[in-house]
């Protein structure tokens, strides 16, 4: 009949057995650091829970989404955006005629939620192609669907004609980019550039009324999603 070990003698080989798994880890690292031509001892000099960076600054670190500076960032890019599009105006760029430039508050903050759901259909649906099969594709129903876009999107347009006299048209283009800090100079100067070789500031004389939008969306590390929306209503003289 088999007899149970001493108890001693289980913990003797149990200790055996961690002392050669931890020899084979060692072994099995050195020779990672050989293959990947790392010099000795310079593992040691990075971080210990990264023995592959000799520099432990380069070490990648997780911020979550800044949402303060997302709103610095809504407030600065759409004054910004006004001043451009009112020096524009006023100087008679491309035109030759200068214009007076009047914004409308109340459509400009209509615009902010239709902003905010572009930026969630954005990122649960394809602007063009097919779309991916399940279960790339979830079956569960996106939070937003384009139809609900395009009909907030039907109501401020109308909202926006009743605003003036009979007969106004409105026109409306949305901007997206990406942002970064280090794109910082140049993302506002092509933003302005996209919304001016639009030509929607050159639409009608005097009576123009403009809504501008700006909605900024944080993502992780300082990645930012910006959202700019330009409507124009005009006519009915």
């Amino acid at each position: 009949s088999l007899r149970r070990a001493p108890a001693a003698v289980l913990r003797s080989s149990q200790s055996l057995a961690a002392a050669a798994v931890t020899a084979g880890f060692a072994a099995g690292r050195s020779s990672l650091l050989g293959f990947g031509g790392a010099r000795p001892g310079v593992a040691d000099a990075g971080h210990s829970e990264n023995p592959w960076l000799e520099d432990p600054t380069q070490t990648l670190k997780y911020e979550g989404p800044d949402v303060l500076h997302a709103h610095y960032l809504e407030r600065r890019l759409e004054g910004q955006l006004e001043r451009d599009i009112i020096e524009h105006r006023a100087m008679g760029s491309n035109t030759g005629v200068h214009r007076v430039t009047k914004f409308n508050r109340v459509i400009a903050d209509r615009l902010s939620a239709l902003l905010e759901e572009l930026e969630i259909l954005a990122s649960c649906r394809r602007p063009c192609g097919s779309e991916a099969a399940f279960p790339l594709r979830s079956h569960a129903a996106p939070p937003v669907s384009l139809q609900v876009v395009q009909q907030r999107t039907q109501e401020i347009e109308s909202d926006f004609q009743k605003m003036g006299r009979p007969g106004r048209c409105v026109f409306g283009v949305p901007f997206n980019h990406s942002y970064t800090e280090v794109l910082d100079k140049m993302l506002v100067k092509q933003i302005w550039e996209e919304v001016r070789d639009s030509r929607i500031l050159e639409m009608g004389n005097e009576s123009p009324e403009f809504a501008i939008k700006v909605r900024v969306f944080p993502y992780a590390n300082r990645i930012f999603s910006i959202w700019a929306f330009v409507a124009c209503a005009t006519g009915g003289d």
